[in-house]
């Protein structure tokens, strides 16, 4: 499911609306260099508050939405982390010259995935 805005929608509503970026900044209580930032597309350091913050200067609401059910949530955690962890074991096999073919590595990965889903503690730790 696409985010219900992008910065690019930020940016666009602030153009329509008439508002210069110090404006923008000195409205929502966000540093200008930081408006200009998340209004420029670098949303890595960006804080939920801070961008909150410049939606309700541009009179935007913010919502958040499920990209998917709870339980398709945890499977595909389940089945990242099962992906990576019989990755590992193939590259140390492979290593040995004791790689296993293709079909293996997907019942690995499915036993992996139930093993990971009976357990909240090993499917959300890092």
């Amino acid at each position: 499911m696409k985010s219900p805005w992008t910065y690019v929608d930020l940016e666009e509503r602030r153009r329509r609306l008439g508002m210069s970026k110090v404006a923008l900044a000195q409205r929502s209580g966000v540093s200008y260099p930081t408006v200009r930032r998340i209004l420029g597309g670098d949303l890595n350091r960006a804080t939920y508050a801070h961008i909150a913050a410049i939606a309700r200067s541009l009179q935007l609401d913010l919502e958040i939405t499920s990209r998917s059910d709870a339980e398709q949530a945890r499977y595909e955690q389940a089945r990242q982390k099962a992906a990576a962890l019989v990755g590992l074991v193939q590259g140390n096999s492979a290593l040995e010259s004791q790689a296993v073919k293709q079909h293996v590595l997907e019942q690995l990965i499915a036993k992996t995935v139930q093993e990971l889903l009976a357990s909240n503690q090993k499917l959300w730790a890092e």
